[in-house]
């Protein structure tokens, strides 16, 4: 009989583990959020919306922040969020693993998200389902005017091509003081290469 039950709880316990792991934050695209996850199980991400448009062709409203969370065994992360150009006053909140995506809720808006992403900081947070899962270990912001790709991480190789501040781009790997990232621009086309990690802002706020 003991045996029995030595039996059963290892098969509850794998059972147990796959729905943990099944439930786990992945790296990948959510809709307007999208996160990196590295060897680590560190959580970094961007999310950005924009509603309306002025006269000027620019967005009325926009709702941007990172985001960075420490590692989780059961799917339910604290995440700290701030926007770059605020980052001594970071936004606390929850990111929660849920079937097919995550659901984040913070404990106050962002500037400019209370019009354009009003449900993130409500009671219930708001899902995002995973649109595009990826392979990256991390997300992050452009600050520099201009960020030149390299084919290698060294000065030598800079390229024609290049991504500018406010940029949001993916990182696949980082080498001493250099990133590979891949950006998506909005008509879809992606440009990979190495970048001065100088050129990110950091993925911490302070």
């Amino acid at each position: 009989m003991a045996f029995f039950r030595t039996i059963l709880t290892v098969v509850l316990l794998a059972v147990a583990a796959s729905v943990a792991a099944a439930q786990s934050v992945k790296s990948g695209e959510y809709g307007s959020l999208t996160i990196g996850k590295d060897a680590k199980g560190r959580l970094t991400g961007h999310f950005f919306e924009a509603l309306g448009v002025e006269d000027e062709g620019k967005p009325r409203f926009t709702c941007g922040f990172l985001l960075q969370a420490e590692p989780s065994a059961d799917g339910e992360y604290t995440v700290m969020t701030w926007h770059p150009n605020s980052p001594a006053e970071p936004i606390f909140g929850k990111l929660i693993a849920v079937t097919g995506g995550v659901l984040l809720r913070l404990n106050e808006a962002h500037g400019g998200c209370g019009m354009v992403a009003p449900d993130i900081s409500s009671e219930d947070g708001q899902r995002f389902e995973l649109t595009a899962a990826g392979d990256w270990i991390a997300a992050a912001w452009v600050r520099s005017p201009q960020a030149f790709f390299h084919k290698e991480a060294k000065a030598s190789s800079r390229e024609r091509a290049f991504i500018v501040k406010d940029d949001l781009v993916v990182v696949m790997a980082r080498r001493g003081d250099w990133a590979d990232v891949k950006y998506t621009n909005s008509a879809g086309r992606t440009t990979r290469g190495w970048i001065k990690l100088e050129d990110l802002y950091p993925d911490e706020p302070f």
